[in-house]
Protein backbone atom coordinates (compact mmCIF):
# COMPACT_ATOMS: atom_id res chain seq x y z
CA UNK A 1 0.00 0.00 0.00
CA UNK A 2 1.29 3.65 -0.87
CA UNK A 3 0.97 6.19 1.37
CA UNK A 4 0.49 10.02 0.89
CA UNK A 5 3.19 10.81 1.94
CA UNK A 6 5.75 13.44 0.30
CA UNK A 7 8.88 10.99 -0.30
CA UNK A 8 12.44 12.38 -1.41
CA UNK A 9 12.71 11.01 -4.60
CA UNK A 10 9.43 13.04 -5.35
CA UNK A 11 9.05 15.91 -3.45
CA UNK A 12 5.99 17.13 -5.55
CA UNK A 13 3.39 14.05 -5.51
CA UNK A 14 2.46 12.14 -2.95
CA UNK A 15 3.46 8.78 -3.11
CA UNK A 16 0.35 7.09 -3.91
CA UNK A 17 0.06 9.39 -7.16
CA UNK A 18 3.83 9.32 -7.85
CA UNK A 19 5.72 7.36 -11.03
CA UNK A 20 8.76 8.00 -9.43
CA UNK A 21 8.13 5.92 -6.66
CA UNK A 22 5.54 3.57 -7.70
CA UNK A 23 7.15 2.41 -10.96
CA UNK A 24 10.32 3.76 -11.20
CA UNK A 25 11.38 2.73 -7.26
CA UNK A 26 9.30 -0.08 -6.41
CA UNK A 27 8.25 -2.27 -9.51
CA UNK A 28 12.29 -1.06 -11.79
CA UNK A 29 14.37 -0.77 -8.71
CA UNK A 30 13.25 -3.11 -5.92
CA UNK A 31 11.37 -5.55 -8.90
CA UNK A 32 8.01 -5.45 -7.13
CA UNK A 33 5.81 -7.46 -9.04
CA UNK A 34 2.70 -7.14 -7.16
CA UNK A 35 -0.17 -5.38 -6.26
CA UNK A 36 0.31 -1.70 -5.59
CA UNK A 37 -2.88 -0.39 -3.94
CA UNK A 38 -3.31 3.31 -2.65
CA UNK A 39 -4.40 4.29 0.84
CA UNK A 40 -7.74 6.12 1.48
CA UNK A 41 -7.86 8.50 -1.35
CA UNK A 42 -10.86 10.47 0.37
CA UNK A 43 -7.78 11.46 3.21
CA UNK A 44 -7.10 15.06 3.38
CA UNK A 45 -4.21 14.59 2.32
CA UNK A 46 -5.52 13.86 -0.89
CA UNK A 47 -9.34 15.81 -0.88
CA UNK A 48 -7.32 19.21 0.25
CA UNK A 49 -4.69 19.30 -2.52
CA UNK A 50 -6.33 17.03 -5.21
CA UNK A 51 -9.46 16.25 -7.21
CA UNK A 52 -10.26 12.67 -6.37
CA UNK A 53 -11.25 11.25 -9.61
CA UNK A 54 -8.08 13.16 -11.19
CA UNK A 55 -6.01 11.82 -8.29
CA UNK A 56 -7.21 8.44 -8.98
CA UNK A 57 -6.53 8.58 -12.85
CA UNK A 58 -2.71 9.71 -12.02
CA UNK A 59 -2.48 7.15 -9.39
CA UNK A 60 -3.30 4.29 -12.01
CA UNK A 61 -1.16 6.09 -14.54
CA UNK A 62 1.86 6.08 -12.06
CA UNK A 63 1.52 2.32 -11.21
CA UNK A 64 -1.21 1.66 -9.22
CA UNK A 65 -3.24 -1.23 -9.25
CA UNK A 66 -6.25 -0.60 -6.91
CA UNK A 67 -7.74 2.57 -5.51
CA UNK A 68 -9.11 2.57 -2.43
CA UNK A 69 -11.79 5.00 -2.18
CA UNK A 70 -13.88 3.97 1.41
CA UNK A 71 -15.96 6.76 2.98
CA UNK A 72 -17.96 8.75 0.09
CA UNK A 73 -20.46 6.66 -1.96
CA UNK A 74 -20.23 9.81 -4.25
CA UNK A 75 -16.25 9.77 -4.80
CA UNK A 76 -16.07 6.19 -5.26
CA UNK A 77 -18.90 7.13 -8.30
CA UNK A 78 -16.73 9.88 -9.49
CA UNK A 79 -13.54 7.58 -9.35
CA UNK A 80 -15.10 5.24 -11.47
CA UNK A 81 -16.72 7.18 -13.51
CA UNK A 82 -13.10 9.42 -14.16
CA UNK A 83 -11.11 5.89 -14.54
CA UNK A 84 -13.95 4.76 -17.24
CA UNK A 85 -13.08 8.47 -19.03
CA UNK A 86 -9.98 8.27 -18.63
CA UNK A 87 -9.67 4.65 -20.75
CA UNK A 88 -12.17 6.04 -23.05
CA UNK A 89 -10.13 8.74 -23.94
CA UNK A 90 -6.73 6.81 -24.14
CA UNK A 91 -5.30 8.64 -21.65
CA UNK A 92 -4.84 5.33 -19.47
CA UNK A 93 -4.18 2.39 -22.20
CA UNK A 94 -6.13 -0.68 -21.82
CA UNK A 95 -2.89 -2.54 -22.20
CA UNK A 96 -2.30 -0.47 -18.42
CA UNK A 97 -5.32 -1.82 -17.03
CA UNK A 98 -4.92 -5.29 -18.37
CA UNK A 99 -1.53 -5.22 -16.24
CA UNK A 100 -3.19 -4.00 -13.25
CA UNK A 101 -6.20 -6.90 -13.77
CA UNK A 102 -3.32 -10.05 -14.47
CA UNK A 103 -1.64 -8.39 -10.79
CA UNK A 104 -5.10 -8.70 -9.13
CA UNK A 105 -5.72 -11.84 -10.49
CA UNK A 106 -2.92 -13.39 -9.40
CA UNK A 107 -2.86 -12.44 -5.98
CA UNK A 108 -6.24 -13.75 -6.03
CA UNK A 109 -5.59 -17.15 -7.26
CA UNK A 110 -2.25 -17.27 -5.06
CA UNK A 111 -4.64 -16.76 -1.84
CA UNK A 112 -7.82 -18.62 -3.14
CA UNK A 113 -9.67 -15.97 -3.25
CA UNK A 114 -13.36 -16.41 -5.46
CA UNK A 115 -16.39 -13.96 -5.91
CA UNK A 116 -18.25 -16.22 -4.41
CA UNK A 117 -21.14 -14.92 -1.64
CA UNK A 118 -19.36 -15.07 1.94
CA UNK A 119 -22.19 -15.57 5.08
CA UNK A 120 -22.34 -13.71 8.15
CA UNK A 121 -19.05 -12.80 9.73
CA UNK A 122 -18.88 -14.29 13.14
CA UNK A 123 -17.50 -10.85 14.79
CA UNK A 124 -17.40 -12.21 18.21
CA UNK A 125 -15.27 -15.28 17.09
CA UNK A 126 -12.58 -13.01 15.96
CA UNK A 127 -12.81 -10.71 18.79
CA UNK A 128 -12.56 -13.85 21.14
CA UNK A 129 -9.36 -15.23 18.84
CA UNK A 130 -7.57 -11.89 19.04
CA UNK A 131 -7.98 -11.73 22.43
CA UNK A 132 -6.53 -14.90 22.77
CA UNK A 133 -3.40 -14.25 20.65
CA UNK A 134 -2.82 -11.07 22.56
CA UNK A 135 -3.07 -12.77 26.10
CA UNK A 136 -0.57 -15.39 24.52
CA UNK A 137 1.88 -12.83 23.16
CA UNK A 138 1.86 -9.92 26.33
CA UNK A 139 2.87 -12.54 28.49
Amino acid sequence: MVAHILPKPDAKNPASISKTIMTDVLRNQLGFNGVIMTDDMTIEAITDHFDVGRAAVESVKSGSDIILVGHDYNRIVQTANSLKNAVQKGEISEQRINESIARIIALKRKYGINNSKVGNVNIEGINQSISKLQNENLK
